[in-house]
């Protein structure tokens, strides 16, 4: 029995089916959070780009003070950098992947 369930019971509910459309979405949402859902890297890489996108229309604010300015350009690149570190690694191996396939097939000689 989960802690949610052992929650429902202590306010006298008897189970999942007792609850409204809205209470139902918030224990979907609640024990989807108490699950503990684990950080992965691409998890990670869409957050960063999300954070790119949010940093982008706050740094397009003509009003921006010059400090502001740059804290923004320094997130950004912060942001970029690590999407590239996580990137790289996949990318070479496409390359990589593809070059020894063109070379397996013997569509292009040499090597690359």
């Amino acid at each position: 029995m989960s802690l949610l369930d052992l929650f429902l019971k202590k306010k006298g509910i008897s189970g999942y089916e007792q609850l409204t459309a809205e209470e139902r979405a918030i224990f979907q949402k609640w024990s989807d959070e108490l699950a503990g859902k684990p950080i992965t890297i691409e998890g990670l890489k869409d957050f960063l780009k999300s954070q790119q996108t949010i940093n982008l229309s706050e740094f397009e604010n003509f009003e921006n003070d010059p400090k502001k300015d740059l804290f923004l350009k320094v997130y950004s690149r912060i942001c970029r950098q690590i999407v590239y570190f996580i990137e790289t690694p996949e990318k070479v191996r496409k390359i990589r992947e593809d070059a020894l396939k063109e070379q397996i097939d013997g569509s292009i000689p040499g090597i690359h």
